[in-house]
């Protein structure tokens, strides 16, 4: 026998999970926090707080900051989030910009993001050149120590 769509306050069993899990995500979006926090502010009980967040955890959508007691948006969540639309990955709307300004510099050209303390390196296109730029995309360097922090820290 199918099950029959509903509505109203019959749920598929789980959906509610995923409401309160998506209600933690969004609250992580504006920055990282702790269980109590979460809880107090979605309104949840800090017990099913921790489990969702375990469990999302555990799916690589949220991490702990530095292995302590804060949560915060994981990279798992950015796999998905590239999926969404083509286009919509910040490294394959920048990469073509990223070509043009090598071509036309003869110089390489890369993007990286501010996280934390750091740069992280998103994309790296190299210069037809004797002398190669190593690259450094999918790492981190301290914002005082390459090109792109000092960019940043000058702001």
């Amino acid at each position: 026998m199918a099950a029959e769509a509903t509505s109203g306050d019959d749920q598929v069993p789980g959906v509610q999970s995923i409401q309160r899990a998506f209600r933690l995500l969004r609250l992580l979006g504006t920055g990282p926090q702790g269980v109590t926090e979460l809880a107090e502010k979605s309104l949840l009980p800090k017990s099913t707080t921790a489990r969702l967040l375990g469990a999302l955890e555990d799916e690589g959508a949220v991490e702990r900051v530095d292995g302590g007691t804060n949560y915060c948006l994981g990279s798992g969540l950015a796999d998905l989030a590239s999926g969404v639309l083509p286009g919509r990955n910040l490294v394959a709307v920048a990469r073509p910009f990223l070509v043009e300004l090598s071509d036309l510099t003869g110089e390489t050209a890369g993007i990286s993001v501010l996280s934390d303390d750091s740069v992280y390196y998103l994309d790296h296109v190299s210069a037809d050149a004797s002398v190669q730029a190593r690259d450094w995309t999918g790492e981190y360097a301290p914002l005082h120590a390459v090109p792109s922090g000092m960019v940043i820290l000058a702001t």
